[in-house]
């Protein structure tokens, strides 16, 4: 159960990038931008600062999926997304909550702080969701595809 949530937590952390680089490789191209892997594009700078919260999306998968599968229950597909939608809404809320409310001089600070955080959700969900979602079933199709296959290599010398 642990070595699967950090399977999990990994997986996570390398859809999160993919989606981060992607959507910037896609949009530099789209843009017709010439330097697409130069230190002088403001990509490059852009990618670099949002891979630094994969981590913190990782370790919030990891810990979602051991809730989800404690006592080794298995959730239903409609409890997988769940789980997807939890990570982006969760992680989203401690970069961006985290960094609106550290600036926060007052009550008021804090309040839009957090308004800001859930506008940011808003203004990611476009990609975010849609990677989750799609990421964690790939990853939960995988795992029981595996599963079936170390179970049927079992029975196969019986």
């Amino acid at each position: 159960m642990i070595r699967t949530s950090i399977y999990f937590a990994l997986w996570t952390i390398a859809c999160m990038a993919v989606a981060i680089i992607g959507f910037f490789l896609i949009s530099d191209v789209i843009d017709g931008e010439k330097i697409v892997f130069s230190d002088e594009n403001p990509s490059i700078r852009a990618i670099g600062f949002l891979l630094m919260f994969s981590p913190v999306a990782g370790i919030v998968a990891g810990l979602l999926w051991l809730l989800f599968h404690r006592r080794a229950h298995q959730p239903a597909w409609w409890g997988y997304v769940v789980l997807a939608l939890l990570v982006v809404l969760i992680s989203h809320t401690l970069v961006f909550g985290a960094v609106a409310v550290t600036g926060a001089d007052d009550l008021t600070d804090t309040l839009m702080g957090l308004v800001g955080a859930l506008t940011m959700i808003v203004v990611h969900g476009w990609l975010s969701v849609p990677v989750a979602v799609i990421g964690t079933a790939l990853f939960v199709l995988g795992r029981k595809r595996l599963d079936r296959g170390v179970v049927q290599a079992g029975t196969a010398g019986r």
